[in-house]
């Protein structure tokens, strides 16, 4: 992977294997447009994908189904020195048909997301589930 850093506090990154491109902006000046995440908040989606990801092996792993699942995202930062305080995810989970044993194995799998588990310990990390 290589970064390009192209001005103004942005960067663009091109997948080698595909067409996918990532978009960095951080630190936009006083009335400069937002348009795309700014590092912190893609950690915080990287952390959503891979806490889904885990959660989809464990329902096919065990015969059951998330599809239509969905997870919503904040976090908080700290200043001095700036960095990330808690992650925050509300995962949306259809479990009309889903039993208590299938959502032991929703929370088991998210504590095998790579991607929290490389976050420094003292970030917070906040899921709650609401099977709908």
């Amino acid at each position: 992977m290589v970064v390009k850093y192209t001005g103004h506090f942005t960067t663009r990154t091109a997948h080698p294997a595909g067409e996918s491109v990532v978009l960095t902006q951080a630190h936009p000046e006083e009335g400069e447009k937002v348009f795309t995440y700014n590092p912190v908040e893609l950690i915080c989606l990287a952390g959503a994908a891979c806490v889904e990801s885990m959660i989809g092996v464990a329902a096919k792993t065990h015969g059951f189904s998330v599809d239509g699942m969905e997870t919503h995202v904040s976090f908080d930062v700290l200043e001095n020195p700036l960095r990330l305080k808690s992650m925050n995810m509300e995962i949306h989970i259809p479990g009309g048909a889903l039993t208590d044993k299938d959502k032991r194995f929703i929370t088991a799998a998210t504590k095998t997301c790579p991607v929290l588990l490389s976050l420094n310990e003292s970030v917070e990390k906040n899921i709650t589930f609401i099977y709908e």
